[in-house]
Order: structure tokens, then C-alpha cells, then sequence
């Protein structure tokens, strides 16, 4: 080992002005028109590399790689060493990471030959290094133009470990001269293979050859790029194109029949993307990229993650009434019809004095938690807190709205499924058959339906303002759209058909509004998530809208009220707390709330004593006693 160390020493010397031989081709990997693409291994520390050479009209593309590259800093876009011009063959060389798995369209035919198809924890692991990297892409401003599989590289768990320990333990001291030579191999060093069943797949995204820099998000390109395949069809139309089409090439369905080809994998992901409306009832074209990456996480490392269960009951009943009986057996007192009108608040130290009821009665505590909605806890936010610039980060979230319908048929449906369904519907997002799914709802004749219709309003992506139509408008549109995901069993007409028709006749239906739900998980809207500790001392919030790691969900509301707990229990034990969660610049604050409606006046008075006015749904039209 001394001697190979001291003979690598004396190549590195030797290296000269040609920066060629700092390196030693192993083994040739592709060629082209207008260059080659060769596995190297560096003679410093004996890393396995890919040297790209270019030529002719190429190099300027390749420049542009270079520049983009050296941009792009991520765990799953190639990253390049170095580049420099060959003195001898006046070639570009960029030197990049190796994947051992080759490109992911390869990669994935190996796998179909096989028949050695990816595991789902295989699937959505790729998935999400590839949206991470997309992400990274678009918040740097920095359009792909060309993702597809063959732009992807792969490599596996155990490659990785084996490159590693190679590079720890190996030295290669043949002569500088045998560099040159294109088919030369060492035995032993990592080859494509198809990997184990269970082995995790590390991903990388690159050629960024006809990428391009966007002076903002918004900003659009021009140039018709890219491999048609996978062209978005804004770029087909000859139309201005921006990230999205990025997205497009990730999700757009290919047609397959083999499991896991490449072709599937982006079916696979385009399935997947048509759920993403019921994370948060929005457009998947307007989500954050923040809340796939999340749910995807969710789905891998988490075993029950992607379970769904049902209450066996009404949420009243089997979810409200047990945790108050909770606190009641322990002391503790739970009052409804009791709104809460003023934060009142020491106009000197700001800290919150009491809580002023609806019928003029008054609340005084030592702590004080609020796990109302963002939109009516900016209404409720005393006016001497509106200035700090932590709770003024408050006003760039709000609720996107939602509308739930509820419908009963007079017969069952045979093809509905015990379990909460995902549909491909651009109205509804996910729906139950819950006379299959709920106890209390169980029927063996009937069925009874709940649906999330969304998304509803065109804030969230929707053609129509269906928040503002007639029920009767709501349940033709979902039925129209059931007829197609029942077909035989639901007709478009089901509202008017009789009880003697071919299809299901609908006996009754329920349409609930909520203006303002969860909050609106926009691109780049998670900055502005507070944390649970706020600048006031006697004062904590909750909700799923504030800082933790679920979605807006019921997951996150429990989790954001178990870290508020968090908060009281140890300043009552003055032990240290998370800390104050640092607000974003105020011109990021301003620009995000530009189109947010009036927070109300003196402290938050809430018009009416509707479900509506303080966060909740309502049925029969939005009214406001």
C-alpha cells in the first residue's frame, strides 16, 4: 500500500498541464456524434467519476451544463468536479458523479428482462429524490427542459458502499500511458447491476445541456426544446412554457404494459399526482412541491403512512364528546356556545390580559392557546400585535376553500370499495362509500357516498367559483362526474331519475361549504408557518396552519397541539423551549398577503355566529345569523 501510494504521488506530479492524466479510463460508456462519455477513476483517492467529452457545436452546450451545474448544489442532481479543455484533442471535459445503475430507462428495461419489477418503496423513493431535485431546479429559477428517463441516473445502495470502500482501500498504479487506452477495465470495480429486491435506489438528475435560467419563477421561455415524448403541451402549442412543463415531463402518463418500465414510471407518478388534490383541495399544477415531498416521505419511512381508516361514528360523538369527557374527569371545564370575541392584551407589554366572551363574560388564565384557522385567527389577532413582524407573517396564509357532498342512493353500489378511493376526477379528489367504510352509516341495500368536491374555487385552480353555486349546480356536476367512475351503475341524472331507472336514483344529498379550510399549501407558502411559541409569553398557537411536519390535516393539528403542549410544560417547568421561529423578510410578507382580504377591525369581530364565521362548514348556503 505504501509503495501504490507513493507511485500514485508520482503520477499526480506528473500531471502537468494536461489535466487528462489525473485520471484513468476504465471503461468506455457511450459515444455520439459529437463526443464521448467514458468511466474514470481518479488517481488522488481512487474515485470511480464520468469524464463527458465534447466537441464541435456541442461544447456550447456543454458550457451551459457546466454553468448550470456549478448553480445547482443537491444530494440528487449530478455534481461536477471539475472541467477543463483537453490541450491535446481540444475537447471540453466535465467530470461528474458515476452512477453504477446507468440511466433510469435502462435501468428499468434490465429490471422488465428480469423480471425483477421495483418495489412500491423503490417507486416512491425515486420519486422523491426526483422532485427534490426538480425543486431545487425551480427555486434557483433553473428550467430542465428535459427530463425523462434517460436523463437519470441510478445507482444503488450497495454500489454506493461498494464505490466507497474501494475508493478508501484501492489504489491503481498502472502508468500514465494506459489512460489512453479506451477499453481498459480493473476487475472488481462495480458494474450495472439489477440490484436487490428491498435495496433502496439513489438517484441523480442531469444533463442539463438545454436547461435555461429564468429571471423568475413566473417568468416563461420560448424556445421549442426538449425530447417530444415528454413535451408538456403548452410547448407543443408553440405557447410560453415555465416550470410547469418541467412537472409535466416528471408526471405525463406513458403508455405500458410491462410493470416498471420506463414508460410506467411516469404513469405511475401521474396517478399519484391526481390524489395530490386531496392534500390540500388545490390544483397539483398550484401545490407546493413542499407537500408531495412531504407525503411521499410519509408514505416511505413511515409504516402505517399511507393507511386510511375511518371513525366507526359522527366526529361529534366518537371524536369531540370522548376528549371532553377527557378533560371533564380531570378537572377541567369545556364550553360551547361560548364564542370568543377580543384577545384583550396590555396595550404596554402586549401580553394578553383575558379573553372577552360573546355574552360579555370574561376569561382570565396564566396561558393562553388559540387553535382557530388561520383566516380566523388573523380576524380575532389584537390590533397591537398586527406590527411585529412574527405575527405578521400570519396574513400571507389563508384557507383555500372546500365543499363536502353527501349522497344517498337507493341501491348499492356493487363496484364502490370498503375504503377511502382517490379518483382521476378534476372535481372530486376523494370520496367513500360509507354505508361499506362506517359503522354507523352501514346498509346493506343502499349506499351512501361522501365526496370531497374540489378543487372548488378559482383561487384553487377550478374553471368555476362552485363555492358560490346553487347545491343543486354541486350535485349534477358530482354526479356527472360519478357517471363516469360508475358507469352502468350512476347516470348523470341520477338527481331526477325514479326509483324504477336502470342506474341508482339519488334520495336525498347534503352540500357543505367551507369558505375557508385548510390552509392554502402554495410554493413557498411553508416560510410563513409560525412556530407554536410566539413573542408574547403567555400566549401559544396551534392548529395545523403553524410549523411542523404534517400537512394541513388532522395529523397536523393533533402534532401542532401536542408541541404547543410542549411549550407550556416546560416553561412551567423553566426548562428550555424550540424558541421562536424567525419570521421571513417583511417584503416577502407584504408581496404574499397583497390579495389577502381585510384582517377586521378593533381586534377581530366576527360577522355572525355561523360555523362559517369561525372556521367551519356549513350546509344550505353560506348565511350568517
Amino acid at each position: 500500500m505504501v509503495l501504490a501510494q507513493a507511485v500514485t504521488t508520482h503520477l499526480v506530479k506528473q500531471v502537468g498541464k494536461n489535466p487528462t492524466r489525473k485520471y484513468l479510463v476504465v471503461r468506455h460508456l457511450a459515444s455520439g456524434a459529437h463526443g464521448r462519455v467514458e468511466l474514470v477513476q481518479r488517481l488522488r483517492d481512487a474515485r470511480l467519476l464520468v469524464m463527458k467529452k465534447t466537441h464541435g457545436t456541442m461544447s456550447q452546450e456543454a458550457e451551459r451544463e457546466v454553468r448550470v451545474l456549478e448553480h445547482l448544489k443537491h444530494p440528487s442532481i449530478v455534481r461536477v468536479h471539475e472541467h477543463f479543455v483537453d490541450p491535446v484533442g481540444q475537447n471540453l471535459c466535465i467530470v461528474m458523479d458515476y452512477a453504477a445503475g446507468g440511466d433510469l430507462q435502462h435501468f428499468l428495461d434490465r429490471r422488465k428482462a428480469a423480471d425483477a419489477p421495483l418495489t412500491d418503496k423503490q417507486v416512491l423513493g425515486v420519486l422523491v429524490q426526483l422532485l427534490g431535485a426538480v425543486a431545487h431546479c425551480h427555486q434557483r429559477s433553473v428550467l430542465h427542459r428535459d427530463i425523462k428517463p434517460s436523463n437519470i441516473f441510478v445507482t444503488t445502495t450497495s454500489a454506493a458502499e461498494a464505490t466507497r470502500r474501494r475508493t478508501l482501500q484501492t489504489r491503481l498504479i498502472h502508468p500514465p500511458s494506459s489512460a489512453a487506452g479506451e477499453g481498459s477495465q480493473s476487475g472488481g470495480l462495480p458494474r450495472p447491476d439489477h440490484s436487490q429486491e428491498g435495496e433502496d435506489l439513489i438517484i441523480f438528475l442531469g444533463d442539463f445541456g438545454i436547461s435555461r435560467a429564468l429571471d423568475t419563477e413566473k417568468a416563461l421561455a420560448q424556445t421549442i426544446t426538449g425530447t417530444p415524448y415528454y413535451l408538456a403541451p403548452e410547448i407543443i402549442r408553440g405557447e410560453g412554457y415555465g416550470i410547469k412543463s418541467d412537472i409535466w415531463a416528471v408526471r405525463a402518463p406513458r403508455k405500458s404494459t410491462a410493470s416498471n418500465s420506463s414508460a410506467q414510471f411516469g404513469a405511475q407518478f401521474s396517478d399519484a399526482s391526481y390524489s395530490l388534490q386531496a392534500l390540500d383541495f388545490i390544483d397539483p399544477d398550484k401545490l407546493s412541491m413542499t407537500v408531495v415531498l412531504t407525503a411521499m416521505n410519509r408514505f416511505i419511512n413511515e409504516a402505517d403512512g399511507s393507511q386510511t381508516a375511518f371513525l366507526d361514528g359522527n366526529q361529534p360523538d366518537r371524536l369531540c364528546a370522548p376528549m371532553a369527557a377527557h378533560v371533564e374527569a380531570r378537572g377541567g371545564e369545556v364550553r360551547v356556545g361560548a364564542p370568543v370575541r377580543e384577545i384583550v392584551v396590555d396595550p404596554a407589554s402586549g401580553r394578553v390580559q383575558k379573553l372577552r366572551l360573546g355574552d360579555g363574560s370574561e376569561v382570565v388564565a396564566d396561558m393562553y392557546v388559540s387553535a382557530a384557522p388561520v383566516d380566523i385567527f388573523k380576524k380575532m389577532m389584537p390590533p397591537a400585535w398586527s406590527a411585529d413582524p412574527f405575527f405578521a407573517s400570519c396574513r400571507a396564509l389563508r384557507g383555500i376553500p372546500v365543499i363536502n357532498v353527501h349522497l344517498w342512493f337507493d341501491r348499492k353500489l356493487a363496484t364502490s370499495l370498503d375504503g377511502l378511493a382517490f379518483s382521476r376526477s378534476p372535481l372530486l379528489s376523494v370520496y367513500a362509500d360509507m354505508s361499506r367504510s362506517c359503522a354507523e352509516y352501514a346498509d346493506d341495500d343502499r349506499s351512501m357516498l361522501e365526496l370531497v368536491f374540489a378543487p372548488c374555487s378559482p383561487e384553487a385552480g377550478a374553471s368555476v367559483d362552485w363555492i358560490k353555486e346553487s347545491d343543486e349546480a354541486i350535485v349534477d356536476a358530482t354526479l356527472a362526474e360519478l357517471a363516469l367512475l360508475f358507469p352502468g351503475e350512476i347516470g348523470a341524472d341520477a338527481r331526477t331519475a325514479d326509483a324504477g331507472s336502470h342506474s341508482a336514483a339519488l334520495r336525498k344529498f347534503s352540500v357543505v361549504r367551507v369558505p375557508r379550510s385548510v390552509y392554502a399549501a402554495l410554493p413557498g407558502a411553508g416560510k410563513f408557518r409560525p412556530s407554536q411559541q410566539t413573542p408574547v409569553d403567555n400566549f401559544v398557537l396551534a392548529g395545523d396552519w403553524t410549523q411542523q411536519k404534517f400537512l394541513g390535516s388532522m395529523e397536523g393539528a393533533v402534532l401542532a397541539g401536542k408541541l404547543a403542549a410542549e411549550v407550556i410544560a416546560s416553561r412551567a417547568a423553566s426548562e428550555p423551549t424550540r424558541g421562536v421561529k424567525p419570521p421571513p423578510p417583511a417584503a416577502a410578507v407584504a408581496a404574499a398577503a397583497a390579495d389577502d382580504e381585510p384582517t377586521g377591525g378593533g381586534g377581530g369581530d366576527l360577522p355572525g355566529l355561523s360555523p362559517v364565521a369561525f372556521g367551519g362548514g356549513q350546509a344550505g348556503g353560506l348565511v350568517h345569523p
